[in-house]
């Protein structure tokens, strides 16, 4: 046996016996996998479908990461996460997928290999291999690859749209990943250059009803979103996902090197695609793309979500590292939830929000642009609408409504997609403020950057609905370049849309619910107009 084998059989000797390592003569020869799919049909209903639904972001926004299914009832799903790419520079993709049948001895397995399938030869980096097979946490695993569908499933689709691009397989074990997860995650690392996709081949929620799944799903976006590593880590199988390892690696990448930027693509489910809605047993699956951040500065503008003093009783402090990020000379926007009064009525309840002048202006260094319009608007009627409106500039800030409001090369409108029921409410008209929201956007200023700050959304949900999504975009069809959506106090995703930015959910900024990560986890955004489309760079982060 040659030295290689030695290295590979010594990191667990327990399991040497079943150490899959055909080919122990050379460990880095080439293993040839024959198609094990007959018929091209099902990737072809999904490359079809992608090419119609899916229009890819310009090279303006780099893609560093993906995620996909395996469950090819999910093919449109598969081919529109590939096919987000097509406007991508890269060399290669490394592809993490779990290890279903658990039998790869060691935390990572891999294999030179050449793939067949319907649309041509897939070959790994030969280099790659070698790199990752120097820790003694990987295992040279042949055998493994006959039948892992977490990589089978997924080679048609990229063979088809990134023909002769190098994909090297690597199947992450779950038994005791946590203990080795710090060597793991920097064998991964040595691999993953700037050229490099990585790309992860994972199912989400398995065997539960589609309500349950639904449910299941909201948890792990909310998890993902909020950047809770830990909770990342913690997520269940087969409950939430079937490869909780490979999306601790990628979001753990992905906040040390700057794209936390995670992109809902699709979000499916078996009982939906499979018109069986009754069926107790169902897979989800998430298509999400990652954005890399620009290297902006604090002299950029930067916008931020929810703010309130309602219950507490004094100014509440930012923490760091957001404290850091927020600082700068650029402009800053944030949501100011509930009216602001000089003196707030005494009976108040929690839910019916007021901002004590004294303690607001506690914080006038936090933001130059202060954002009124939302659902606790008129919690102090419309006399406290009017007094809102009279204390902000009198303190030499700007208020943001539904009035366009310019700022040098930026232009702010605000608008709310929701009321509470208080007494008032017929008194302002939402369908109304929408129609003249988009009328003013119809008025294009080619020279600035258009920003429409709206609040929207379920509250305590990091998943929008297609419906939301809609509303969304239906401010950058109008001429908005950038769309921030505050309300839900967890923090969402983000969409590359017609070239413009829609930041689905930024969460909580200065807030006080303190029972869950999510709600204490707000997203800050800087934002600049370059030459190819609307730079940004984000932090999400403990607040």
């Amino acid at each position: 046996m040659n030295k290689k084998c030695i290295h590979s059989m010594s990191v667990s000797a327990t399991v040497a016996g079943a150490l899959l390592l055909s080919g122990c003569s050379d460990a880095l020869r080439l293993h040839t996998y024959d198609n094990p799919y007959e018929n091209p049909q099902i990737f072809m209903e999904g490359i079809y479908a992608a090419d119609k639904e899916i229009d890819p972001p310009s090279a303006a926004y780099p893609i560093r990461a993906v995620i996909l299914p395996h469950h090819l009832t999910a093919t449109r799903s598969m081919a529109a996460g590939v096919r987000m790419l097509q406007n991508q520079s890269f060399k290669h993709i490394l592809l993490l997928s779990p290890d279903h049948f658990d039998q790869c001895p060691t935390p990572l397995c891999t294999v030179n290999s050449l793939q067949e399938t319907q649309f041509g030869k897939v070959y790994s980096d030969r280099q790659t291999v070698r790199t990752l097979s120097e820790s003694q946490l990987t295992t040279i695993a042949p055998e493994i690859f006959k039948k892992e569908h977490g990589v089978h499933a997924v080679l048609p689709y990229i063979a088809h749209y990134f023909p002769d691009t190098p994909v090297t397989a690597v199947v992450l074990s779950q038994k005791n990943w946590k203990s080795y997860s710090g060597a793991l995650l920097e064998n991964i690392k040595s691999v993953l250059k700037n050229d490099t996709i990585l790309m992860v081949s994972s199912d989400f929620s398995h065997y539960l009803s589609l309500t349950k799944s639904n449910e299941a799903d909201e948890r792990t976006a909310e998890t993902l979103f909020s950047k809770n590593l830990e909770g990342v880590a913690q997520l269940k199988n087969p409950d939430q996902t079937d490869c909780a390892q490979c999306l601790w690696v990628l979001g753990s990448i992905a906040a040390e090197r700057g794209f936390y930027n995670p992109s809902t693509v699709a979000h499916t489910n078996s009982a939906i695609l499979l018109n069986n809605k009754s069926v107790q047993e169902t897979t989800s699956h998430f298509a999400m793309v990652w954005y890399q951040n620009a290297a902006l500065t604090g002299d950029d503008l930067a916008v931020a979500g929810d703010v309130t003093m309602t219950r507490t009783k004094r100014t509440p402090k930012m923490k760091p590292p957001m404290q850091t990020f927020w600082s700068g000379s650029g402009l800053r926007v944030v949501n100011l939830e509930g009216p602001l009064l000089e003196t707030c009525p005494p009976d108040r309840t929690m839910f019916n929000f007021c901002n004590q002048l004294n303690l607001w202006k506690g914080m006038l260094d936090y933001a130059t642009h202060w954002g009124i319009m939302n659902n606790h608007t008129l919690d102090q009627y419309v006399a406290g609408l009017a007094e809102t409106r009279q204390l902000i500039p009198a303190n030499g800030e700007i208020l943001v409504d539904d009035h366009m409001v310019d700022a040098g090369p930026y232009r702010f409108i605000g608008l709310s997609g929701l009321m509470n029921p208080v007494l008032d409410t017929p008194l302002l008209n939402l369908s109304y403020q929408y129609k003249q929201v988009v009328a003013e956007l119809k008025n294009k200023n080619p020279d600035k950057m258009t920003i429409v700050f709206v609040h929207e959304g379920i509250e305590y949900r990091a998943l929008t609905s297609e419906g939301e999504n809609q509303y969304l975009r239906s401010f950058i069809d109008a001429g908005a370049d950038v769309v921030v959506a505050a309300h839900t106090h967890v923090v969402s995703d983000m969409e590359v849309y017609k070239g413009k930015l829609i930041f689905r959910g930024v969460g909580n900024f200065i807030f006080d619910q303190y029972d869950e990560i999510s709600t204490t986890t707000g997203k800050a955004v800087r934002l600049r107009k370059g030459k190819d489309g609307i730079e940004f760079q984000s932090l999400i982060e403990r607040i």
